[in-house]
C-alpha cells in the first residue's frame, strides 16, 4: 500500500504541475534512389544504408545540436544585454528535438517542442536547415572518401608499375632479346608431354581401382572352388598348386624387376596356359563334384585380372616413358625454359599495370563529377509553422498511469519478500517440508499499549537476556501458564500437552526432549510452561536443563546453577535428591544444568547418564530435558535415543525451512522417535485480523473468577 501511494502521490504532483507544451513540426521526404554500390564503395565500407536510426544519430549528435542552437538563439547570443550562453543554449536544445516515420514511405516528421510557441517554431525551423545541410555534408563527405581511396590505389599501382618495367628492361639486358613465338613450339611440345603423364597417372588410378575389386572377386571364388582337403582329381590339385606357385613367383618379382621383364612375361604366359588347364580339368568328367558356372565365372574374373594388370604394365611404361622426355627436355634447355617464362610474366605484369591505372584514373573522374552532382535526397514537403495552442494535456492518463505503475510495483514487492521468504509460517509448511505434525501453536504475547488481557509480557522482549541469547527475566513474566492460567497463551501450552499425550497410541511418554534447529526460538520457555501444564494436571514432573553449553532453567526459576546435571555426572559422590529442586508450581521440579563441562556430548552419552534417566523415570511421571539446538551441537542427538520422544520448536516468521529440515534430517538418522513440531511467536492479530480481539474479548470480558487450569 505504501508504494501503491507514494508512486500515485508523485504520479499526480507531477501530471497537476506540469507546464504547457507547445510543437512545431516540418514534413520531410528522404528520396534516395537504389543503386548498387560500386566496387570502389565496396572496398571502403560499402555504400550507407541511410536507416531511421542513423538520422536519429544525426539529431542527437552534439554538432547538430549546437549548430541549431546557434541558429535557433542567434538574436539571444549575440545581445550584449541576454546572459544566456552557447552551453547553455545546448541545454536547452537537447532532447526537444525528435524525428519520426510517418505512413507513407519516406516520409518523416522533424519535431521541436518548447514551452514557448515562438520558441518551438524557432528550434523546428533551425532543426530543418541543419539537418539537411548535415545530410548533404555526409554524402559530399563519403564522395571525397572515394576519390582520396582511388587516388591512392593509382599511386599504389605507380609504383608497381615503375618496379615492373625496371625489372622487364634489366632481365632483357642480362639475356639479349628472346623472341617468345620462336620458343613456342618448344613449350607446347613440352606441355603436351606434362598432359599426356597425368592423363596416364589419372588412368592408372581408375584401372587400379578396378582391378582391386575383381581381383577381390576372383580370390573369394577361387577360395569356393579350390578343394580345401585331399581331392580324388590328382591332376587338378597339381595345376591348383602350379598356379598358387606362379603367383607367389609373380608377387615376389614384382617388387624388384620391371613390368615387361622377360622372367615377369614369362611368369605371366605360364598362369594363363596353366588357368586354362584348370577350366578344361575342371569342365571334365573326372571333377564333376565342381559347380561348372562357377569355374566360368572364376576362368573369366582370372583373365579380367589379367587383363587389367597388362593395361596397368602398359600405362606405367607410358608413365615413365613421358617422365623421362620432360627431364630429358628440361636436361637439354635449362636456361631456354626459365627465360621464356620468366619474360612472359614480366611483359604480362607491365601490360597487367598500365591497364590497372588506365581504369582507375577513369574511376576517378566518375567519382568526382558524382560527387559535385550528388544530394542527400532531403526534401522538405511542408515548413514548419508557429503552434496556436500547446499540446493536449494527458494528466489523467499520468495520474492511471501512476496508478498501474503502484499496484504493480506493490504487488511485486509483495511478491518478492513472500519468494525470498524461506521462513516457516504455517502448519502446512512444516508437514510439507519435514512430515512431521504440528502439535501446538503458541500465540505471541504483545506489550506496551498493544497487550490485552489479564497477562501481558513478551517472552521474547521483555527481561534480562540469558546466556545462549534466550530472553529470560522475572519468573512470573516466564511461567505464565501458573500466573496467567486463563491467558490464551495458557490454553495453547495445555493444547500441547493434550497432543503429546495422544501423539503414541502404543505406548505413554514418560520422558521427552525440547530443542530447536537453532538459537532464539523459545525452547526453554516452551519447556517450562510445558512442564507446567503436566504438573497442573496433578503429574509428578521434572524439567532436566541439558543444555551445558548455556544453561537457562535456572535464570527461569531463579535457582542457583550449581550444583546440577553437570556436577551429577561428574561426580560419583552425588544422588538424583542431591540436585532436584523444587519450584512455587505444585508437583513440578527442576535439575539445573550445573557448571561448565569441557565435554558435555560424552556425559550426556554415557551409560551413567542412561542409568540416570531410569532413575528419573522411576520417580517421575514426566521428565522433559532442554537441550541445546540439534545443528549446533550433538548433544540433542545423542540425548534423543535415550527418551520416549523428541520436540522439535519452530518460531513462527523466523526459523528456517531449510535449517528445520535439517535437524529432523540429522534427528532421523540417530534413529531419534520425533513427536512432532510446536510453531511458538505467532502473531495472531496480524495474521487473523480482527479475530485476533475477538480471540481475546471471549476469555477476558468475563468477571468469572480465574480457575484451576486443569
Amino acid at each position: 500500500m505504501t508504494a501503491f501511494l507514494v508512486v500515485l502521490g508523485v504520479t499526480s504532483y507531477f501530471a497537476l504541475t506540469k507546464a504547457d507544451v507547445y510543437q512545431s513540426s516540418a514534413e520531410i521526404l528522404i528520396d534516395i534512389p537504389e543503386v548498387q554500390a560500386s566496387p570502389w564503395e565496396v572496398a571502403i565500407g560499402g555504400k550507407k544504408v541511410r536507416s531511421l536510426d542513423f538520422y536519429k544519430a544525426i539529431l542527437e549528435s552534439q554538432p547538430f545540436l549546437k549548430k541549431v542552437a546557434q541558429k535557433a538563439y542567434e538574436e539571444e547570443l549575440s545581445s550584449e544585454t541576454s546572459n544566456l550562453t552557447l552551453d547553455a543554449a545546448l541545454t536547452r536544445v537537447m532532447g526537444r528535438i525528435s524525428f519520426t516515420p510517418q505512413r507513407h514511405e519516406g516520409f518523416y516528421r522533424l519535431s521541436a517542442i518548447a514551452n514557448d510557441p515562438d520558441e518551438a517554431f524557432a528550434l523546428a525551423d533551425a532543426a530543418k536547415d541543419v539537418f539537411q545541410e548535415q545530410c548533404n555534408e555526409l554524402v559530399r563527405q563519403d564522395s571525397q572518401k572515394l576519390v582520396e581511396y582511388i587516388t591512392e590505389q593509382i599511386e599504389a599501382v605507380s609504383e608497381q608499375l615503375a618496379q615492373a618495367t625496371h625489372d622487364l628492361e634489366a632481365f632483357q639486358r642480362q639475356i639479349g632479346e628472346v623472341r617468345l613465338e620462336e620458343n613456342q613450339t618448344v613449350v607446347s611440345e613440352l606441355a603436351s608431354y606434362r598432359q599426356r603423364q597425368a592423363e596416364a597417372a589419372n588412368l592408372k588410378a581408375t584401372i587400379r581401382g578396378e582391378l582391386a575389386s575383381v581381383r577381390g572377386q576372383y580370390l573369394e571364388l577361387d577360395a569356393r572352388i579350390r578343394p580345401s582337403g585331399p581331392t580324388g582329381n590328382t591332376r587338378l590339385a597339381q595345376l591348383q598348386n602350379q598356379l598358387a606357385q606362379i603367383d607367389a613367383d609373380l608377387e615376389r618379382l614384382k617388387l624388384t624387376r620391371e613390368p615387361d621383364d622377360p622372367e615377369v612375361r614369362q611368369l605371366r604366359r605360364d598362369r594363363e596356359k596353366i588357368s586354362r588347364a584348370i577350366v578344361q580339368e575342371s569342365m571334365s568328367g573326372s571333377s564333376s563334384g565342381l559347380n561348372p558356372a562357377a569355374v566360368a565365372a572364376w576362368q573369366q574374373l582370372r583373365e579380367r585380372v589379367a587383363q587389367l594388370e597388362a593395361e596397368l604394365d602398359k600405362l606405367e611404361r607410358q608413365e615413365r616413358f613421358y617422365r623421362n622426355e620432360i627431364a630429358r627436355f628440361q636436361r637439354e634447355h635449362p636456361d631456354l625454359f626459365r627465360q621464356t617464362i620468366e619474360l612472359a610474366r614480366l611483359r604480362r605484369v607491365v601490360d597487367t599495370h598500365n591497364k590497372a591505372i588506365n581504369f582507375l584514373v577513369e574511376e576517378r573522374e566518375k567519382a568526382r563529377i558524382k560527387g559535385a552532382t550528388e544530394t542527400a535526397g532531403i526534401k522538405i514537403i511542408d515548413n514548419p509553422r508557429r503552434p496556436i495552442a500547446p499540446l493536449p494535456s494527458r494528466t489523467k492518463t499520468y495520474i492511471l498511469f501512476g496508478a498501474v505503475i503502484g499496484i504493480l510495483l506493490g504487488v511485486g514487492s509483495a511478491y518478492a519478500l513472500e519468494y525470498f521468504d524461506n521462513s516457516v509460517r504455517t502448519a502446512e509448511e512444516v508437514q510439507r517440508y519435514v512430515s512431521l505434525p504440528v502439535l501446538g501453536t503458541i500465540p505471541q504475547i504483545r506489550t506496551g499499549a498493544k497487550a490485552t488481557g489479564t497477562y501481558a509480557g513478551n517472552v521474547f522482549g521483555v527481561g534480562e537476556a540469558g546466556p545462549n541469547g534466550d530472553d529470560v527475566g522475572r519468573m512470573s513474566e516466564k511461567i505464565i501458564t501458573h500466573f496467567a492460567p486463563k491467558d490464551p497463551i495458557s490454553e495453547a501450552y495445555r493444547t500441547l500437552r493434550t497432543n503429546i499425550q495422544f501423539a503414541r497410541l502404543d505406548k505413554r511418554i514418560r520422558s521427552m526432549l525440547v530443542s530447536s534447529a537453532g538459537p532464539k526460538e523459545g525452547k526453554s520457555l516452551t519447556v517450562i510452561n510445558l512442564a507446567t501444564t503436566f504438573a497442573q494436571m496433578g503429574e509428578k514432573t521434572l524439567v532436566v536443563d541439558a543444555d551445558m553449553r548455556r544453561p537457562t532453567q535456572h535464570h527461569l526459576f531463579g535457582i542457583e546453577r550449581d550444583p546440577g546435571l553437570t556436577t551429577l555426572l561428574s561426580r560419583g559422590d552425588l544422588t538424583l535428591r542431591d540436585v532436584v529442586r523444587s519450584t512455587e508450581v505444585d508437583n513440578l521440579y527442576v535439575i539445573p544444568g550445573g557448571g561448565s563441562a569441557p565435554n558435555p556430548a560424552e556425559l550426556l552419552g554415557s551409560a551413567r547418564m542412561e542409568a540416570l534417566i531410569a532413575e528419573m523415570m522411576g520417580e517421575y511421571g514426566m521428565v522433559i530435558f532442554d537441550t541445546p539446538p540439534v545443528v549446533a551441537v550433538t548433544d540433542a542427538a545423542l540425548l534423543s535415543r535415550k527418551v520416549d520422544g523428541a520436540l522439535l520448536v519452530c518460531r513462527w516468521g523466523q526459523t528456517d525451512r531449510h535449517l528445520l529440515m535439517h535437524a529432523v534430517d540429522l534427528l532421523r538418522k540417530v534413529g531419534a522417535s520425533l513427536i512432532g513440531v510446536v510453531m511458538n511467536n505467532i502473531d495472531v492479530y496480524h495474521r487473523y485480523g480482527s479475530y485476533g480481539h475477538y480471540y481475546h474479548y471471549y476469555y477476558y470480558s468475563s468477571d468469572t473468577k480465574v480457575g484451576s487450569p486443569s
